[in-house]
């Protein structure tokens, strides 16, 4: 920090000293030592171009732009500066000896006029100056300002957004972690050779979650544990439900994907399935799919979870009829979550669709494959 402002420091004495006193050592150096006085008069204005600009850069911006907002304050002392270079220097200077003439003009050929001229022009040139100055200074400390808040807002915006993840990861563990634990407990019963082989996968998933689940993981290691979920799952169910997990085609590649995002749609589904009266099953693929968006092809990752239900738990003695239901009432926190989840990092980037009809209830979950990429 102490670097920055010592840079920051030392650009605008750099600056400064091109500015202002350049182009008057210049001109200078240009007419020789014939009238020694510009030179003096020279560094004089110079200086008050300096201060014009430094007074503005470190001074009034920040404190009463940008901090206070007080814009009358402001400009009477702009004003108050501009008054004092066009009027009060060149009164000092008439006093102490003059201002001096231009080369080749005698003072006393010289007509009234020609004096009022004279100064009126030097008065009207060095307010200018100083009138540029300060505006410089206003410009480039706003703009210095407001790119900072800009980027401090953005580095705000994303520790907010890696809190709230971390938020929502801390409640989905734990449930993911209770259910599988309630799972296995209940295989212990009658199959405890199933329950030591489902015992020793749960590790593995808890190794991928402790370890790796801190920041972005490759898709397909995602779909790995997925597919280790549902064959823990598959060990309770058994032969009664007809259980399926695809993962079609190629995944993405050098493509990465927030770790357990997909893991509440298929603990739902474990959950909440059963017979509707017809069929029993949960299907749950994984693919990447081109869609026509606009009058470009577009790399969509899809996650669907389907399976069927008795529609009395949907309606809970409520209106029964099959007419699909697009955001069925009953949506828990961990759907909640992963909804947030999606639009805090993949914003605009995804679409995040529940449908329940006819005892089937499906979740699907699409990803532009560029957002996964960046």
């Amino acid at each position: 920090m102490k670097s920055n402002r010592l840079l920051s420091t030392a650009t605008v004495i750099v600056l400064s000293i091109v500015l202002f006193y350049l182009p008057s050592i210049l001109f200078q150096v240009e007419q020789g030592d014939d009238i020694w006085e510009w030179d003096f008069i020279g560094m004089i204005m110079a200086t008050f171009y300096t201060t014009a600009f430094c007074v503005n850069y470190y001074w009034l911006v920040p404190t009463m732009l940008l901090r206070n907002s007080r814009w009358p304050l402001y400009l009477l002392i702009n004003l108050c500066m501009v008054l004092v270079t066009m009027i009060f220097i060149p009164l000092w200077l008439e006093l102490h000896g003059g201002l001096p003439d231009p080369i080749g003009r005698v003072k006393k050929d010289a007509s009234l006029w020609w004096y009022v001229a004279h100064y009126a022009g030097f008065s009207i040139r060095d307010g200018i100056m100083v009138i540029l100055a300060a505006a410089l200074g206003f410009a480039i400390r706003f703009g210095k300002e407001k790119e900072y808040i800009h980027t401090r807002e953005l580095e705000l915006n994303a520790e907010r957004r890696q809190i709230e993840l971390q938020s929502l990861k801390a409640q989905l563990n734990p449930h993911f972690l209770f259910n599988s634990l309630n799972n296995i407990y209940a295989l212990i019963g009658f199959a405890p050779e199933r329950a030591q082989d489902a015992l020793h996968t749960l590790s593995r998933m808890l190794r991928f979650m402790i370890y790796d689940s801190s920041g972005s993981v490759e898709i397909e290691r995602e779909a790995n544990f997925i597919g280790e979920y549902v064959e823990l799952m598959r060990l309770r169910l058994g032969e009664a439900c007809d259980l399926e997990y695809e993962v079609s085609g190629d995944l993405p590649v050098n493509a990465k994907i927030a770790p357990l995002l997909y893991i509440t749609l298929v603990e739902n589904a474990f959950k909440h399935s059963s017979s509707n009266g017809l069929d029993y099953y949960i299907h749950i693929s994984l693919f990447q799919d081109v869609v026509e968006k606009g009058k470009s092809l577009q790399d969509i990752l899809t996650f669907t979870v389907e399976n069927t239900f008795a529609e009395r738990e949907e309606s809970d003695g409520e209106d029964e009829d099959n007419e699909e239901k697009e955001e069925p009432q009953h949506i828990g926190v961990g759907l909640t979550n992963v909804r947030r989840q999606l639009n805090l990092l993949y914003p605009g980037s995804n679409s995040f669709v529940i449908t329940s009809k006819g005892g089937v209830y499906s979740a699907t979950i699409k990803i532009d494959v560029e957002a996964l990429k960046n």
